[in-house]
Protein backbone atom coordinates (compact mmCIF):
# COMPACT_ATOMS: atom_id res chain seq x y z
CA UNK A 1 0.00 0.00 0.00
CA UNK A 2 1.44 3.16 -0.95
CA UNK A 3 2.27 5.80 1.82
CA UNK A 4 0.37 8.88 2.74
CA UNK A 5 1.75 12.18 0.94
CA UNK A 6 3.29 15.03 2.63
CA UNK A 7 2.49 17.76 2.34
CA UNK A 8 -0.90 17.59 1.25
CA UNK A 9 -2.46 19.32 -1.71
CA UNK A 10 -5.98 19.00 -0.73
CA UNK A 11 -8.67 19.08 -3.58
CA UNK A 12 -12.36 18.72 -3.28
CA UNK A 13 -15.40 17.04 -4.81
CA UNK A 14 -18.87 17.96 -4.10
CA UNK A 15 -20.86 14.76 -5.09
CA UNK A 16 -24.56 12.86 -4.04
CA UNK A 17 -24.84 10.50 -0.82
CA UNK A 18 -25.29 7.75 -3.61
CA UNK A 19 -22.01 8.42 -5.78
CA UNK A 20 -20.48 9.03 -2.25
CA UNK A 21 -21.77 5.32 -1.25
CA UNK A 22 -20.56 3.78 -4.48
CA UNK A 23 -17.07 5.12 -4.13
CA UNK A 24 -16.68 4.05 -0.45
CA UNK A 25 -18.19 0.57 -1.70
CA UNK A 26 -16.11 0.11 -4.68
CA UNK A 27 -12.73 2.05 -3.62
CA UNK A 28 -12.77 3.79 -6.79
CA UNK A 29 -13.34 7.06 -8.65
CA UNK A 30 -15.53 6.82 -11.92
CA UNK A 31 -14.11 8.48 -14.61
CA UNK A 32 -15.88 9.01 -18.05
CA UNK A 33 -15.71 9.94 -21.34
CA UNK A 34 -16.77 13.49 -22.21
CA UNK A 35 -19.94 13.22 -23.90
CA UNK A 36 -21.20 12.34 -20.44
CA UNK A 37 -19.81 15.26 -18.86
CA UNK A 38 -23.05 17.67 -18.14
CA UNK A 39 -21.33 21.07 -17.98
CA UNK A 40 -21.78 21.98 -21.82
CA UNK A 41 -22.38 25.64 -21.04
CA UNK A 42 -19.10 26.15 -19.23
CA UNK A 43 -17.00 24.09 -21.91
CA UNK A 44 -14.25 25.31 -24.49
CA UNK A 45 -15.48 26.20 -28.18
CA UNK A 46 -13.72 22.91 -29.38
CA UNK A 47 -14.66 20.74 -26.72
CA UNK A 48 -18.24 21.49 -27.47
CA UNK A 49 -17.69 21.19 -30.96
CA UNK A 50 -16.48 17.37 -30.93
CA UNK A 51 -19.49 16.78 -29.43
CA UNK A 52 -21.80 16.97 -32.62
CA UNK A 53 -21.31 15.50 -36.17
CA UNK A 54 -21.52 19.97 -37.58
CA UNK A 55 -18.82 20.40 -35.02
CA UNK A 56 -16.12 18.15 -36.04
CA UNK A 57 -16.74 19.33 -39.55
CA UNK A 58 -16.26 22.95 -38.98
CA UNK A 59 -12.91 21.82 -37.12
CA UNK A 60 -11.72 19.63 -39.65
CA UNK A 61 -12.04 22.92 -42.11
CA UNK A 62 -10.04 24.93 -39.91
CA UNK A 63 -7.00 21.44 -39.51
CA UNK A 64 -7.41 21.51 -43.48
CA UNK A 65 -6.62 24.87 -43.48
CA UNK A 66 -3.84 25.45 -41.33
CA UNK A 67 -2.00 22.30 -41.86
CA UNK A 68 -3.41 21.58 -45.85
CA UNK A 69 -0.30 19.04 -45.88
CA UNK A 70 -1.54 16.56 -42.67
CA UNK A 71 -4.97 15.39 -43.81
CA UNK A 72 -4.90 12.64 -40.96
CA UNK A 73 -4.85 15.29 -38.00
CA UNK A 74 -8.62 14.94 -37.65
CA UNK A 75 -8.33 11.24 -37.61
CA UNK A 76 -6.16 11.59 -34.92
CA UNK A 77 -7.56 14.40 -32.85
CA UNK A 78 -11.20 11.43 -33.22
CA UNK A 79 -9.18 8.54 -32.45
CA UNK A 80 -7.41 10.20 -29.49
CA UNK A 81 -10.48 12.16 -27.98
CA UNK A 82 -11.85 8.19 -27.55
CA UNK A 83 -8.68 7.83 -25.34
CA UNK A 84 -9.77 10.38 -22.90
CA UNK A 85 -11.47 10.08 -19.55
CA UNK A 86 -11.65 12.96 -16.99
CA UNK A 87 -13.43 13.15 -13.37
CA UNK A 88 -14.08 16.87 -12.05
CA UNK A 89 -12.41 18.26 -8.52
CA UNK A 90 -11.98 21.63 -7.13
CA UNK A 91 -9.42 23.57 -4.86
CA UNK A 92 -12.55 25.16 -3.52
CA UNK A 93 -12.86 24.06 -0.23
CA UNK A 94 -16.10 25.09 0.76
CA UNK A 95 -18.72 27.77 0.11
CA UNK A 96 -22.56 28.97 -1.03
CA UNK A 97 -21.82 28.23 -4.31
CA UNK A 98 -21.06 24.38 -4.73
CA UNK A 99 -23.37 23.59 -2.05
CA UNK A 100 -26.35 24.75 -3.71
CA UNK A 101 -25.19 23.61 -7.04
CA UNK A 102 -24.38 20.15 -5.54
CA UNK A 103 -27.38 20.38 -2.99
CA UNK A 104 -29.57 17.12 -4.03
CA UNK A 105 -32.21 18.09 -1.10
CA UNK A 106 -29.39 18.81 0.97
CA UNK A 107 -28.53 14.86 1.14
CA UNK A 108 -25.10 16.01 -0.68
CA UNK A 109 -21.38 15.34 0.23
CA UNK A 110 -18.03 16.64 -0.18
CA UNK A 111 -14.49 14.87 -0.04
CA UNK A 112 -11.59 15.09 0.27
CA UNK A 113 -8.36 14.01 -1.26
CA UNK A 114 -4.97 14.67 -1.83
CA UNK A 115 -3.70 15.82 -4.83
CA UNK A 116 -0.08 14.47 -4.61
CA UNK A 117 -1.78 10.92 -4.32
CA UNK A 118 -3.23 10.88 -7.58
CA UNK A 119 -0.03 10.12 -9.23
CA UNK A 120 -0.38 6.29 -7.87
CA UNK A 121 -3.92 6.00 -9.52
CA UNK A 122 -3.45 3.68 -12.17
CA UNK A 123 -5.97 1.73 -13.93
CA UNK A 124 -5.14 -1.76 -14.00
CA UNK A 125 -1.75 -0.85 -15.42
CA UNK A 126 -3.09 0.89 -18.66
CA UNK A 127 -1.94 4.21 -17.84
CA UNK A 128 -1.84 7.10 -14.91
CA UNK A 129 -4.20 9.36 -14.22
CA UNK A 130 -3.00 13.15 -13.89
CA UNK A 131 -4.01 15.86 -12.57
CA UNK A 132 -4.60 19.42 -14.72
CA UNK A 133 -5.89 22.75 -13.39
CA UNK A 134 -8.79 23.91 -15.86
CA UNK A 135 -7.43 26.97 -18.60
CA UNK A 136 -10.08 29.45 -18.36
CA UNK A 137 -9.85 31.45 -21.33
CA UNK A 138 -12.29 32.59 -24.29
CA UNK A 139 -10.83 32.68 -28.12
CA UNK A 140 -12.18 31.36 -30.93
CA UNK A 141 -11.99 27.52 -32.10
CA UNK A 142 -9.66 28.57 -35.04
CA UNK A 143 -6.78 30.49 -32.42
CA UNK A 144 -7.48 27.39 -30.07
CA UNK A 145 -6.60 24.89 -32.85
CA UNK A 146 -3.75 27.25 -33.84
CA UNK A 147 -2.44 27.01 -30.11
CA UNK A 148 -3.00 23.22 -29.58
CA UNK A 149 -1.55 22.80 -32.88
CA UNK A 150 1.73 24.72 -32.21
CA UNK A 151 3.18 21.48 -29.80
CA UNK A 152 4.64 19.63 -32.37
CA UNK A 153 4.86 18.83 -36.24
CA UNK A 154 2.47 16.49 -37.17
CA UNK A 155 0.16 16.50 -33.40
CA UNK A 156 -1.93 18.33 -31.91
CA UNK A 157 -2.45 18.69 -28.01
CA UNK A 158 -5.56 17.02 -27.22
CA UNK A 159 -5.70 16.45 -23.51
CA UNK A 160 -5.17 20.68 -23.75
CA UNK A 161 -8.47 20.78 -25.57
CA UNK A 162 -10.03 19.07 -22.69
CA UNK A 163 -9.03 21.67 -20.22
CA UNK A 164 -9.85 24.67 -21.74
CA UNK A 165 -13.30 26.00 -20.00
CA UNK A 166 -15.49 29.79 -20.43
CA UNK A 167 -13.77 32.58 -17.90
CA UNK A 168 -17.27 32.95 -16.39
CA UNK A 169 -16.80 30.19 -14.62
CA UNK A 170 -12.94 30.58 -13.24
CA UNK A 171 -14.59 31.03 -9.58
CA UNK A 172 -14.84 26.98 -10.07
CA UNK A 173 -11.26 26.56 -9.84
CA UNK A 174 -11.76 23.10 -11.12
CA UNK A 175 -9.02 20.22 -10.90
CA UNK A 176 -9.65 17.58 -13.89
CA UNK A 177 -8.22 14.55 -13.37
CA UNK A 178 -7.54 12.82 -16.57
CA UNK A 179 -6.72 9.45 -17.64
CA UNK A 180 -5.41 8.74 -21.29
CA UNK A 181 -5.15 4.83 -22.29
CA UNK A 182 -4.97 3.69 -26.10
CA UNK A 183 -7.25 0.58 -24.61
CA UNK A 184 -9.66 2.71 -25.47
CA UNK A 185 -9.65 2.94 -29.36
CA UNK A 186 -12.25 1.20 -31.09
CA UNK A 187 -11.55 -1.67 -32.95
CA UNK A 188 -14.14 -3.13 -35.77
CA UNK A 189 -12.71 -6.31 -35.08
CA UNK A 190 -13.35 -6.59 -31.65
CA UNK A 191 -16.05 -9.00 -32.79
CA UNK A 192 -13.85 -11.29 -34.65
CA UNK A 193 -10.79 -11.02 -31.78
CA UNK A 194 -13.58 -11.81 -29.06
CA UNK A 195 -13.93 -14.83 -31.31
CA UNK A 196 -10.38 -16.16 -31.21
CA UNK A 197 -10.15 -15.39 -27.92
CA UNK A 198 -12.88 -17.81 -26.96
CA UNK A 199 -11.61 -20.43 -29.40
CA UNK A 200 -7.80 -20.36 -27.48
CA UNK A 201 -9.63 -20.47 -23.99
CA UNK A 202 -12.20 -23.73 -25.54
CA UNK A 203 -8.58 -25.15 -27.03
CA UNK A 204 -7.12 -24.89 -23.54
CA UNK A 205 -4.65 -22.80 -25.38
CA UNK A 206 -4.92 -20.15 -22.48
CA UNK A 207 -6.54 -20.26 -18.86
CA UNK A 208 -9.23 -18.20 -17.25
CA UNK A 209 -7.19 -15.83 -16.11
CA UNK A 210 -5.66 -14.72 -19.49
CA UNK A 211 -8.84 -15.36 -20.71
CA UNK A 212 -10.73 -13.29 -18.95
CA UNK A 213 -7.52 -10.31 -19.17
CA UNK A 214 -7.84 -10.78 -22.76
CA UNK A 215 -11.32 -10.10 -23.05
CA UNK A 216 -11.52 -6.98 -20.75
CA UNK A 217 -9.12 -5.51 -22.47
CA UNK A 218 -10.88 -6.37 -26.14
CA UNK A 219 -14.12 -4.93 -25.14
CA UNK A 220 -12.47 -1.68 -22.92
CA UNK A 221 -12.27 0.71 -25.80
CA UNK A 222 -16.58 0.54 -26.31
CA UNK A 223 -16.70 1.94 -22.54
CA UNK A 224 -17.50 5.38 -22.23
CA UNK A 225 -16.96 5.04 -18.58
CA UNK A 226 -14.43 3.30 -16.01
CA UNK A 227 -13.52 2.85 -12.80
CA UNK A 228 -10.24 3.50 -11.15
CA UNK A 229 -9.48 1.80 -7.56
CA UNK A 230 -7.72 3.54 -5.24
CA UNK A 231 -7.61 0.78 -2.19
CA UNK A 232 -3.73 0.30 -2.75
CA UNK A 233 -3.28 4.48 -1.17
CA UNK A 234 -3.09 4.88 1.90
CA UNK A 235 -6.36 7.69 3.22
CA UNK A 236 -6.52 8.24 -0.14
CA UNK A 237 -10.30 9.91 1.42
CA UNK A 238 -9.02 12.54 3.68
CA UNK A 239 -12.42 13.65 5.06
CA UNK A 240 -15.75 13.70 4.33
CA UNK A 241 -18.17 16.72 4.98
CA UNK A 242 -21.78 17.13 4.50
CA UNK A 243 -24.59 19.66 3.67
CA UNK A 244 -24.80 22.94 5.65
CA UNK A 245 -28.32 22.09 5.87
CA UNK A 246 -28.31 18.28 6.34
CA UNK A 247 -30.66 16.33 8.84
CA UNK A 248 -29.35 15.09 11.72
CA UNK A 249 -30.41 11.10 10.41
CA UNK A 250 -28.21 11.85 7.21
CA UNK A 251 -25.21 13.69 9.74
CA UNK A 252 -25.19 9.88 11.71
CA UNK A 253 -25.34 7.95 8.68
CA UNK A 254 -22.46 9.68 6.75
CA UNK A 255 -20.94 9.55 10.05
CA UNK A 256 -21.33 5.38 10.40
CA UNK A 257 -20.10 5.13 6.96
CA UNK A 258 -16.60 7.30 7.92
CA UNK A 259 -16.53 5.09 10.56
CA UNK A 260 -16.68 1.92 9.15
CA UNK A 261 -13.96 3.13 6.44
CA UNK A 262 -11.50 4.74 8.96
CA UNK A 263 -12.23 8.05 7.18
CA UNK A 264 -12.45 11.58 9.53
CA UNK A 265 -15.59 12.82 9.26
CA UNK A 266 -15.85 16.61 9.20
CA UNK A 267 -19.45 16.83 9.75
CA UNK A 268 -21.82 19.90 8.81
CA UNK A 269 -20.45 22.54 6.51
CA UNK A 270 -20.48 25.83 8.18
CA UNK A 271 -21.61 27.76 5.22
CA UNK A 272 -24.66 30.34 5.28
CA UNK A 273 -27.47 28.78 2.88
CA UNK A 274 -30.50 30.75 2.04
Amino acid sequence: MEKLSTPIDSIYRFDSFKHFKDIIQKNALYFVHHSKWNDDKEEGLIFKKLKTRQGRFEIEQILRELRPDDPLLMGILINFDLCIRGHSWTKVESNTYFWQKHSMNNDSIRLEISRNDIKYLDREGTGPVTAYDIDYKNTSVRDDIKEFLDVAPNQIDIVKIMLRKRPEYAHEKEVRLILVSLDYLPDDNSDMQLAMVSDLYKKNRIDGNEYKARVARIIRGRELHTYVKFDHIENFIKSVMVHPKASDSFIQEVRDICLSNDIKFSGKSNCTMN
